[in-house]
């Protein structure tokens, strides 16, 4: 889900450790959480765009998709200067199959 929650000044999301207890970008652990992985897979991952200049994310065939994707791995999540988080996206070495397509954290 894409989402703008404000939150009170007083529960503001203020270290890398409060935004991983609440967002990630990462697959979930197929063996312990198969139900959120299957949905995750199904509904959140940007499948492969580029050469394929159908696909809504590339507004420039010679940019590459708008949306930054593939994200390169990160090991932590950080949030930058304008308060904004970067998140972690680790490489667990692990790959799914999604629409004819491998995927992986990033």
């Amino acid at each position: 889900m894409h989402m703008i929650i404000f939150f009170h000044p007083d529960s503001k999301l203020k270290t890398p450790e409060d935004v991983d207890s609440l967002i990630s970008a990462e697959f979930p652990d197929k063996a312990t959480e198969l139900e959120l992985f299957d949905l995750v897979k199904k509904y959140m991952v940007h499948t492969p765009c580029t050469g394929n200049p159908n696909s809504p994310c590339i507004k420039d065939p010679n940019a590459g998709c708008s949306k930054s994707f593939p994200k390169p791995f990160r090991e932590q999540t950080t949030i930058n200067e304008d308060s904004y988080s970067v998140l972690r996206c680790r490489d667990t070495g692990t790959q799914y199959e999604h629409s004819c397509h491998m995927v992986d954290n990033c």
